[in-house]
């Protein structure tokens, strides 16, 4: 029977040779030989049917035998005999391909959704404004002097995928609570367009657009502070920022912002409450 067995899988590896061999051939060789393997194929099959059919006919018959000489045999026989059937019946099973696969259950996730809810919570900065100063000046007693300006409270949240929030406070040394900035930003409200709404600094010159603490100088410029007063330009209204197609290799962007005239000193006799226009582009290779 293990003789069979072995002729039986010869048998299978020869076929699958002679499959491989068939796939491997290129399409120009001649319809003879094709004739010829698939003689042999056919031949082949024929056999392993005939080869198969005894086999399952000699491990029934075994089985019979088996069964019938467990009823007679002794208990330690009689479990000999039991697994030398439990071994016929695997082997069947395996060379006639009835074998399945053991199938892995797939993995459950547990995940807890309320710790995303820490990410609604708004980004809060602080920094101060520290100034020192030394002078050496003939008639002046006070040479050095040290004050703490402020501390400017920055927050910073988006309310959804394409809306932000962001709002700036400055607390004076005196206690005095201004606020700087309190606007809205809207992306992509329009193709390649961002739209601000609220209380803002406005986009004059490169400077005015910065608060005092980010300067690397103790105060705005004098050219700002004789247009625009101590703060700078910061009114309330709307913004739109385009960035136009590239041109000639160069960013093309253009800010168009509309706000109420409320500065004091550029706006002082603006007794109608005129809104005040302002156009900016700008160019960047």
């Amino acid at each position: 029977m293990r003789v069979k067995a072995i002729v039986y899988m010869a048998c299978i590896f020869s076929v699958i040779g002679f499959a491989d061999i068939g796939r491997a051939q290129n399409t120009g060789q001649e319809n003879v030989e094709l004739a010829e393997l698939e003689q042999k194929m056919l031949e082949l099959e024929r056999k392993m049917d005939k080869m198969k059919r005894e086999y399952e006919s000699e491990i029934n018959e075994l089985t019979k035998e088996v069964e019938r000489l467990s009823k007679s045999a002794s208990p330690t026989e009689q479990a000999g005999l039991e697994d030398e059937a439990a071994k016929l019946r695997q082997l069947a099973e395996s060379l006639a391909g009835e074998k399945k696969q053991e199938q892995i259950p797939e993995k459950t996730v547990f995940k807890f959704s309320g710790m995303s809810l820490q990410q609604l919570n708004p980004e809060i900065s602080v920094s101060g404004d520290f100034v020192a100063s030394y002078r050496n000046q003939t008639g002046n007693r006070r040479r050095t002097d040290a004050t703490l300006r402020g501390l400017e409270l920055n927050f910073q949240s988006y309310l959804d995928p394409f809306t932000r929030l962001k709002a700036t406070t400055h607390i004076h040394s005196d206690g005095e609570v201004h606020l700087e900035e309190a606007y809205f930003t809207r992306f992509s409200v329009l193709n390649n367009a961002n739209l601000d709404v609220g209380k803002f600094r406005q986009q004059f010159g490169v400077v005015n657009r910065w608060h005092l603490d980010a300067f690397d100088q103790v105060e705005y410029p004098l050219a700002l502070r004789m247009i625009f007063g101590e703060e700078g330009l910061s009114q309330t209204g709307a913004s739109l920022e385009w960035t136009l197609p590239e041109c000639y290799g160069a960013c093309q962007m253009l800010t168009t912002q509309v706000t109420n005239g409320e500065n004091e000193r550029l706006f002082t006799g603006n007794t109608l409450g005129n809104p005040a226009a302002f156009v900016r582009p700008i160019s960047a290779a």
